[in-house]
């Protein structure tokens, strides 16, 4: 756990990050692991193997072979005795099956794994399948016998426990991790639990993670990155296919099963909690690589955008005249020389899209070809009475499909007409928050949640998304 206070002079900025190498340290002697079946528990127990570099795993519940069966990544890392390669990186990993063991068999290969061979970390997975049938104080003492070996040594315990209940170890032990399999949106959301860390600040209590790919992986909470530091380099788009336009993002292709269906209507909700600064850069990686293959875009801003950020924002990552010739953006205003700008009308909704509509032919006059619409509807709604909006959208769907154009409705999650919406679009995506994170996931048709980040690797904004599964 990293728990780190700056004074930005006017105050004070809490930054935090939790990490599984934040519980291999020398303060912390036992940790317990709790959760019901199914949470992720022993994942996170070999991960932290993983980050002491080695130990010993013992099980009083599965097999060597059964484990290796449900976490085949880690067959060659708990092959008894052996040192093996292991994500690059050389670790020692014994396996102990004690399942017809008994308390005195567990002591003992404690006392022999902390004290003779001096191991770094010891798993013991799970010391409930042997301490049921004890009375608590019983229980109590072995917990304590176990607690008081490591204490004067230089290894960790770590104890997986099935029973998410308050017991008196969570008092004696140094740290207590909680794993629940929750919901978020009828969608599986696996949560983390920092119920205590002895002697650290716990800023944040809960954190998303997955077990996607058989890994353990904590999701770092969002944050803006400053763009100012980071080196550009020219965008480089991922090309059409005969059905789809690609968003420029392999895996955002992939969720929308394929990318964004040519003649296709898309909602896209922004949930309550969502900064601006997450979500625009999903929006804008597809107006760049429409951009970048001499496509048009019109946009119409969203609430809280203002219209020059929508150019400035893409310029340092493509050609000069794609952005300048290829994309319009509507404005309130009464005089507008700019070329790359459209009016909208104040009084008049049917004015407003008549421009929208113009935009769009001169664009296609131009030569560009196929067009991108981009319509912040929940800017349109606090100006404009609801049904003509609709009747409007509906205007704008029958012709985007008409000319193999795509169109994204974009708005808040408070919009009175989001419902009505999002029915007549053939796809609704949703842009959320869950506990400081990033997640994307569609609703029609239904996907898991997907977390999501900015890959700058290449010097542009890539979106990258992971299951939550």
């Amino acid at each position: 756990m990293r728990v780190l206070l700056v004074s930005a002079g006017k105050g004070w900025n809490l930054v935090n990050e939790f990490r599984i190498s934040d519980l291999i340290n020398p303060h912390i002697k036992t940790i317990i692991i709790k959760g019901k079946p199914g949470t992720g528990k022993t994942t996170l127990a070999v991960e932290l193997l993983k980050a002491a570099k080695g130990g010993l795993f013992v099980s009083t519940r599965v097999s060597e072979i059964k484990l290796s069966q449900h976490f085949p990544h880690i067959r060659e890392l708990v092959e008894k005795g052996a040192v093996q390669e292991y994500l690059a990186e050389a670790i020692k990993v014994s396996f102990e099956d004690l399942r017809l063991g008994t308390v005195s068999d567990i002591v003992s290969k404690v006392i022999e794994a902390a004290h003779r061979l001096r191991l770094p970390l010891i798993v013991l997975d799970s010391l409930d399948a042997l301490t049921r049938e004890l009375d608590e104080k019983e229980r109590l003492r072995v917990e304590k016998t176990l607690a008081a070996i490591v204490e004067s040594s230089d290894s960790t315990l770590v104890i997986v426990s099935e029973n998410p209940d308050i017991t008196a170890a969570d008092y004696l032990v140094d740290a207590v991790i909680e794993l629940r399999d929750e919901e978020f949106e009828n969608r599986r959301a696996r949560k983390i639990y920092v119920e205590k860390i002895r002697g650290q600040a716990v800023a944040r209590r809960r954190w998303l993670f997955t077990l996607y790919g058989g890994r353990f992986t904590i999701f770092t909470p969002t944050q803006e990155e400053n763009l100012e530091k980071i080196q550009s380099s020219q965008f480089k788009p991922i090309p059409h296919t005969a059905t789809h336009y690609s968003t420029g993002s392999e895996d955002f292709d992939t969720l929308l099963a394929g990318g964004l269906k040519k003649g296709s209507a898309v909602f896209f909700e922004i949930g309550k909690t969502v900064p601006t600064e997450w979500h625009f850069f999903i929006l804008a990686q597809i107006r760049m690589n429409m951009l970048a293959q001499g496509g048009g875009v019109v946009v119409i801003p969203f609430g809280g955008v203002r219209p020059q950020y929508i150019s400035e924002s893409i310029k340092p990552y493509l050609n000069e005249q794609d952005v300048k010739e290829g994309q319009k953006i509507g404005i309130f205003g009464e005089h507008i020389q700019d070329k790359g700008y459209f009016k909208l009308d104040r009084v008049s909704f049917k004015k407003s899209m008549e421009n929208l509509r113009d935009a769009i032919q001169e664009l296609r006059k131009n030569g560009r070809k196929p067009c991108f619409l981009l319509l912040g509807v929940d800017k349109l709604e606090h100006i404009y009475p609801s049904d003509e909006i609709m009747k409007e959208i509906s205007e704008i769907i029958i012709r985007v499909r008409e000319d193999d154009d795509v169109v994204i409705f974009g708005s808040r999650a408070s919009s009175e007409i989001k419902d009505k919406i999002a029915d007549i679009c053939d796809m609704h995506l949703c842009v959320k928050e869950v506990e400081g994170a990033m997640v994307v996931y569609t609703v029609k048709p239904p996907s898991p949640l997907m977390y999501a980040y900015y890959d700058y690797s290449a010097g542009f904004p890539k979106l990258r998304l992971t299951p939550v599964v």
